[in-house]
């Protein structure tokens, strides 16, 4: 059975958050010291491995090989690390992103909450997304996408509102990534049982 490992750099509020509506990973890593200090009795009592890793912003592929297994499914929540290529061809790797990057290609990279809200009055829509972890900074597919539309149902009128509605829409992202997990992992195969070249990855939306 696969096994879900989750990465975070920041707070790891959002694994938590994820944790309360029932997705458990198996396997927690952090590279923030503070965090770890603050955690590690929290993951001990719900009995969730918990690693920390210090190290420089580009982890090498044995740091990742002995923590991943083949079959995992890795998710990652504010990791601010780059993956090597390697490792995002060996593992099924996911990515939460907090910029609607299908409708807004722009917002791929760092800090897509504060360049949407300075330009707000070109978005109609904000949103987050999960794809597929690739080489390229926010490239591999989208598979998951949650958004709303803008003035009409919601308004948004400071960062701090922005960083709150973005903090929602990611959590239902999540969830909606683990209740199709199924789905998303499904693999089209030629009749003699081999993978064919190309995938389908149609976004499901939330």
């Amino acid at each position: 059975m696969s096994r879900h490992v989750a990465f975070f750099s920041h707070t790891g509020s959002e694994v938590r958050s994820l944790i309360d509506l029932g997705v458990v990973p198996d396997v927690v890593v952090t590279d923030n010291d503070t965090a770890y200090e603050n955690l590690k009795y929290y993951f001990d009592e719900i009995d969730v491995e918990f690693w920390l890793i210090a190290e420089p912003k580009v982890f090498p592929v044995q740091t990742y090989d002995v923590i991943l297994q083949e079959d995992d499914i890795v998710t990652l929540h504010g990791w601010m690390n780059i993956v090597p290529a390697e490792i995002c061809e060996r593992y099924n790797i996911y990515n939460g992103h907090p910029g609607h990057i299908v409708m807004y290609p722009e917002l791929k990279g760092k800090d897509p909450q504060e360049r949407a809200f300075n330009s707000i009055d070109k978005y109609k829509f904000v949103g987050c997304v999960i794809h597929e972890v690739t080489a390229g900074i926010d490239e591999g597919s989208v598979v998951v996408v949650a958004e709303q539309r803008i003035k009409n149902l919601i308004k948004i009128a400071t960062l701090n509102g922005m960083y709150t509605v973005c903090n929602k829409l990611s959590l239902v992202t999540w969830e909606t990534f683990f209740r199709n997990l199924h789905i998303i992992m499904e693999k089209d195969l030629n009749y003699d049982g081999t993978v064919k070249s190309y995938r389908k990855n149609i976004p499901i939306y939330c």
